[in-house]
C-alpha cells in the first residue's frame, strides 16, 4: 500500500497532467476555430492547400515590390 505522502504526490501529478491535457485541448479548439473562419467549410482539403499555396505566392510577389 502506498503511503499517504506518495498518494498525495501521485494525486498532484495526475491533477497537473489533467490540467495540461485540458489546456492543450482548449488551445487546439481555439486554433481550429480560427482556421475555420479563414478557410470556408465548403472547401475540400486539397483545394485549401492549393489556395494556401496561391495565397503564399501572391504574398511573396507583393513583398518583392517593396525591395
Amino acid at each position: 500500500m502506498l503511503s499517504l505522502q506518495n498518494r498525495r504526490l501521485i494525486w498532484f501529478q495526475n491533477r497537473r497532467a489533467k490540467w495540461r491535457r485540458s489546456l492543450r485541448e482548449t488551445q487546439l479548439h481555439q486554433v481550429q476555430s480560427a482556421l475555420s473562419t479563414i478557410i470556408s467549410p465548403e472547401v475540400k482539403v486539397h483545394d485549401s492547400n492549393l489556395q494556401l499555396r496561391n495565397y503564399n505566392k501572391s504574398f511573396i510577389n507583393q513583398g518583392d515590390s517593396f525591395i
